[in-house]
């Protein structure tokens, strides 16, 4: 299953969404992947297995699960997240690109591949489930990045 949708960062016809520079955007994005205990509610502890100039690898535990997976940073422009499979979870990756059409016209554009091998397919019901729920998680990570830039003064 591929999953791909935009979000929309900032919006010039609507004075009351503060704007976002794109390196205030790269660093909620990147702090969403060094501790996403901040953003994902039932995620318990987040080990750093390795870190490298362009990525990491993380163990996320979520009570008795563990998922591990591999973080690949283009700095200022891409995160890709690939997941090892689990015997109860597929493999997946996870990519969030920063787009900017026009000068200060920043989108998040996510997109989401599951791997099944090994795994038996998503009914409909589930895929669309999984669909809302992403697109969920995105808008309110996206939300989150906006209100730790109006709690951060500028440097």
């Amino acid at each position: 299953m591929k999953f791909e949708h935009l979000v929309e960062i900032n919006d010039f016809l609507n004075p009351l969404v503060e704007s976002l520079t794109r390196e205030t955007l790269w660093k909620g994005l990147l702090r969403s992947v060094e501790d996403p205990r901040e953003f994902l509610a039932a995620l318990d502890e987040v080990k750093i297995l390795d870190r490298r100039p362009h990525g990491m690898e993380r163990e996320l535990h979520y009570g008795h699960t563990v998922i591990r997976d591999h973080v690949r940073l283009v700095p200022l422009r891409e995160i890709e997240i690939r997941t090892e499979p689990t015997p109860t979870i597929p493999a997946a990756r996870r990519d969030l690109r920063i787009e900017e059409p026009a000068p200060g016209e920043l989108f998040v554009r996510f997109t989401y591949e599951q791997f099944p091998q090994g795994h038996p397919p998503l009914t409909p019901e589930v895929a669309q489930a999984l669909r809302n729920a992403w697109l969920q998680a995105d808008r309110d990570l996206i939300a989150h990045i906006r209100l730790l830039a109006t709690e951060s003064p500028p440097h």
